[in-house]
């Protein structure tokens, strides 16, 4: 049986992170005793990431009052640059045997991208954040632990958010000069989000995205969500590039960085083909490697989208279909 967590094969020990680091910041980005109350730190080491041989520094953590079997481990990595990080978070999902979805099922945002597997045996998530990359597993048999899973991946984020450079701070703001217009996005999703079919949805979420359109590119893009009251989610992410391949680039990227696993069916629809959405839907519906959340990816002109749905009572394919197909008929110009 895979596990994600194997302490049987690592020999831990306390060390000085600033003496691993070698002129890298570890220690900006990793979690003290007293950023964790009510847990303790049992050991800290170098590891690598199955990602390049990525070095990385690994913390084992443990709840005070409960046995050492059951522990949180957390691995930082700080990579050279944004680029890196995401393509090297992205290998790194696809390298485990289990699924890794997109995301969280809770339209919990963490990072510029993140992955989860949130099992009741055993729970990850992946993140990255800026040149930052993130591995938490824990040993998960409930979901206030799952839970706790996702609290934890926001204190770490918000650790890695108050220390990222200035580098990266003025190249994002440089990448907001150019992302699609607010007044642009809103037209597009507009009938979209006005269907019958989304009634009692409301916003919940908005924030940047990022679109990798090759080793040396990043457009930043508009992500939006809207949630009902049964925790169903629906969400939109759309960027625009400066020619309609950058656009089909990055949309075959996104791809690879949604696939859940390397057996999992892929997630593309053809803008100007409705029956495309179709197909999509029900190989969905049978596939042994999908993914809880439906995904629909797609380009047309310099616009790339990405739309999303999950409903933890069961996703209702009928309204992915008609957000879907909506959008398509908006952006097929």
């Amino acid at each position: 049986m895979f596990k994600l967590i194997q302490l049987a094969f690592f020999a831990l020990f306390l060390f000085d992170a600033t003496a691993f680091s070698q002129n890298v910041p570890y220690e900006k980005y990793t979690l003290t005793e007293s950023d964790l109350p009510g847990y303790e730190l049992i050991g800290m080491s170098e590891t690598r990431l199955n990602t390049g041989l990525q070095r990385a520094i690994k913390q084992v953590w443990k709840k005070e009052g409960e046995e050492k079997l059951k522990t949180i481990i957390i691995s930082t990595a700080v990579f050279e640059n944004e680029i890196q990080a995401i393509s090297g978070m992205t290998n790194l999902k696809g390298s485990y045997s289990v699924l890794f979805e997109f995301g969280t099922l809770t339209s919990c945002t963490i990072g510029d991208k993140s992955w989860s597997n949130l099992g009741t045996v055993e729970a990850a998530i992946l993140l990255t954040r800026g040149n930052v990359g993130v591995v938490i597993d824990q040993m998960a048999s409930s979901s206030e632990e799952i839970s706790f899973l996702e609290n934890l991946s926001k204190k770490i984020l918000d650790k890695i958010e108050k220390n990222l450079s200035n580098e990266i701070k003025a190249s994002e703001e440089q990448a907001r000069a150019f992302q699609i217009p607010l007044v642009k996005y809103e037209e597009l999703v507009n009938n979209a989000i006005n269907l019958p079919a989304m009634q009692g949805f409301s916003l919940t979420s908005e924030w940047d995205s990022k679109w990798k359109v090759d080793e040396t590119t990043l457009v930043m893009g508009r992500r939006v969500e809207w949630k009902n009251s049964t925790g169903a989610i629906v969400g939109i992410d759309m960027a625009e590039f400066d020619t309609e391949t950058a656009a089909r680039q990055a949309m075959e990227i996104r791809l690879h960085e949604v696939d859940a696993h390397i057996s999992s069916p892929r997630s593309v629809f053809q803008v100007d083909a409705p029956s495309s959405i179709d197909s999509l839907v029900a190989t969905w519906q049978s596939h042994l490697f999908a993914s809880r959340i439906i995904s629909g990816i797609s380009a047309k002109g310099k616009v790339a989208i990405h739309i999303y749905h999950y409903n933890p009572q069961g996703n209702d394919t009928a309204l992915f279909s008609a957000v879907t197909k909506e959008m398509a008929n908006k952006i097929s110009f």
